[in-house]
Formats: structure tokens, C-alpha cells, sequence
């Protein structure tokens, strides 16, 4: 049975952590094997580790994202893992990963993704976990450590003040690269995330990107999963038919169910890492806005 809090309110939501990406762009091992965490251990140290247990500022990623996801007071926290996600399981089970005061609370649940179909296909897994659940799931990805509980406030606030199916962060940035564009009605509404290599040369001028956080009214969008679409094939270097979660903004946007939006006040909160140097960039900001000391 899942672990609750009989204290919880009755709208209090689900969180979902994805996790279970390989993070082929980038080579953590070196990193664990410096960690003091892991390097007593044989087997860990051995082999290459899932892309959320890379340390920042002395700590891994996915630590911060469980602690930002208490910042909407879940229900539930369910971690989506995949490619070696026992390690992540172990992580999180342990003692330190609950030393923080801010990590207090709900214990972590986890949902095996047993083939990397991509984030729409993660996320239907875990709703398959939540038992005829259908109130407001958070959605975070366990590689952007920069989120807050104080960001994950605010995009729960705004999902629940324009009563929304869905509303997802997003941020406008200097440089978009590399990440989904936001697309809006000549009235400002929001249509669509296109993906930068889906983009248009039009479309890549935008500068509002998807910040990889959503909060899904799932009574509304439940009917959209079933419905979304496969990119790649079988020949396209090794990724099979992935189904990708931002694609519902498009289909409920479609179907006339509100999107909205959580503008990030701090337009970094939506850096992702992929590889060693944005590890770096994010790890001086980490340390430069919490006062952390990197180790």
C-alpha cells in the first residue's frame, strides 16, 4: 500500500520525479568514483551510475528535486527509474539522503520504467501506480537540481488560481538552444512546446522555453495519454518509437482544455545537465544561491 499522510488535505497532489533517463551525453563515473558516497562500494564504483546520482555541490541532483517537490506538500512521491535505478532506490532509501531537515515527510515511492520509450511513456507509467488517483500531478525531472520548494509552490499556485489542465514552467532566457519553444496564440495563450530539432527556423527565435516542470489536472489530460504521438524508429541511432510528455500541451491545448503558465521569476531554475560543463555552470550557481559549499 502507499505510503500517506492522514494530515494531508484531500487536494493535496501527486508528485512525479522523472528518473530513469540513461544520460548517454554524459560520463558521470569519474564523479561517483570521487564521491565519498559511493566510492566504499565495490559494486557502484564498478560501473557507470543513472544520471541522477551525479553530485552537485557535494550532493546528488536528485536530492534537490525530492526536496523542491516538498514544496507543494504531495501526497506522494513517486520516482520514475529505468537504467540502473536499484542505485537510485538505494540512495534514496538511505539515511543521508533523509538527513536534510527538508526532506522530511512522505518517503519516496518508487515505478520501474522498464524500457526507455521517453517521458510520456514514464509518466503513464506512474499513473498506472496511482490507483484511480485524479486530482493535480506535479511533474519534475530529476536533472534540473536548481528548482525550489518555492518554484514548485509557485507553479501549484498558478495551476490552481487559473484552473487549469495543465501548467507547465517556463522562463525566457538569452540564448533558447537546445530546448523546447513556447508557442502562443495571437492572444497569448499557450499551443504548443515544439521541440528545438522539431522547430522551424520561425519558432526557434522564441525565447520563452519549456522549463521541464508541469502540474496536470489529470481528470482533464488522462484522455490525451493514450493518444500520443511516437517519434523515432527503429534505425534512428538506437531510440524506438519514444513518446514525449510535452506533447500534451499540444493535444489539450487542441481540445480546448486551458494551458497555462508558471513564468519563472529566476530564469535559471530551468537549467538542465548534460554534460560536464553545464554540471559546472549549474553546481556555481547551486553554491552561489543557497550558500552552499562545494565539496
Amino acid at each position: 500500500m502507499p505510503e500517506t499522510n492522514s494530515t494531508d488535505p484531500p487536494d493535496s497532489p501527486v508528485c512525479v520525479i522523472l528518473a530513469a533517463g540513461k544520460g548517454t551525453r554524459i560520463n558521470a563515473n569519474s564523479e561517483f568514483n570521487a564521491n565519498s558516497e559511493f566510492a566504499g562500494n565495490s559494486e557502484l564504483a564498478s560501473c557507470s551510475l543513472p544520471k541522477p546520482l551525479m553530485t552537485v555541490a557535494g550532493r546528488p541532483m536528485i536530492d534537490y528535486v525530492v526536496e523542491a517537490a516538498r514544496g507543494c506538500a504531495p501526497s506522494r512521491i513517486l520516482v520514475v527509474i529505468g537504467w540502473l535505478g536499484e542505485h537510485i532506490r538505494q540512495h534514496l532509501n538511505s539515511e543521508r539522503a533523509h538527513s536534510s531537515p527538508r526532506n522530511q515527510g512522505v518517503r519516496c515511492e518508487y515505478v520501474v520504467q522498464e524500457a526507455p520509450l521517453g517521458t510520456g511513456h514514464a509518466f503513464r507509467c506512474a499513473v498506472e501506480k496511482m490507483e484511480g488517483f485524479h486530482g493535480n500531478v506535479v511533474v519534475l525531472n530529476a536533472d534540473k537540481p536548481l528548482f525550489t520548494q518555492a518554484s514548485v509552490a509557485g507553479l501549484v499556485h498558478t495551476h490552481q488560481a487559473t484552473a487549469a489542465a495543465i501548467t507547465l514552467t517556463t522562463a525566457t532566457v538569452g540564448n533558447p538552444t537546445g530546448y523546447g519553444r513556447i508557442v502562443r496564440s495571437e492572444w497569448g495563450t499557450v499551443q504548443a512546446v515544439i521541440e528545438e530539432k522539431e522547430a522551424t527556423e520561425a519558432q526557434k527565435t522564441i525565447r520563452e522555453i519549456n522549463g521541464g516542470a508541469y502540474c496536470f489536472d489529470l481528470s482533464q489530460i488522462q484522455e490525451y495519454l493514450d493518444l500520443l504521438p511516437q517519434h523515432g524508429s527503429d534505425n534512428s541511432h538506437g531510440r524506438k518509437h519514444e513518446v514525449f510528455l510535452t506533447d500534451i500541451v499540444r493535444l489539450s491545448a487542441a481540445g480546448g482544455k486551458r494551458v497555462s503558465a508558471y513564468r519563472s521569476p529566476d530564469p535559471d531554475i530551468v537549467l538542465g545537465v548534460n554534460t560536464l560543463a553545464q554540471r559546472e555552470l549549474v553546481e556555481a550557481l547551486v553554491v552561489k544561491k543557497r550558500g552552499v559549499i562545494s565539496s
